[in-house]
């Protein structure tokens, strides 16, 4: 009885790998998911500040043109 509870169990290592949390599979996984979460809030953040920024540069550049056909 004792050799059967020393024997490794197969089936429950070859199930899934990597879903365990603090396997090397998963934490490549959460550092990506980590990495895009980053981008795509600093996108959000900055991405008005930059849009903003773009529409001013414009006004001052058609404004101009447009006071010259009026």
């Amino acid at each position: 009885m004792a050799d059967r509870a020393e024997e490794p169990d197969e089936s429950a290592e070859a199930k899934n790998p990597g879903e365990e949390l603090g396997t090397p599979r998963s934490r490549a996984h959460s550092v990506a998911w980590l990495g895009i979460t980053c981008h795509g809030l600093g996108i959000l953040y900055y991405g008005s500040h930059f849009v903003h920024a773009a529409w001013l540069k414009v006004q001052d550049l058609v404004n101009p043109l447009v006071q010259h056909w009026l």
